[in-house]
């Protein structure tokens, strides 16, 4: 039996307050990308979600 992936993070809301951490369904990411040191995590459903205080390389290497 495969089971899915997640990965953990730490999720910001709009007015930069910290959630509790996240798991997050690999097969459910559609994009990752960086933009004002600010790495956005988009996933199929189009919900965006911030993860800060984490340059998008180091992020990455999670998922090799």
């Amino acid at each position: 039996m495969k089971t899915t992936p997640f990965i953990a993070v730490k999720i910001f809301d709009e007015i930069e307050n910290i959630s509790n951490v996240q798991f997050i369904n690999m097969n459910h990411i559609q994009r990752v990308y960086e933009k004002n040191d600010i790495v956005y995590i988009e996933l199929v459903d189009y919900t965006t979600l911030q993860v800060r205080d984490e340059h998008i390389m180091n992020f990455m290497d999670r998922f090799i």
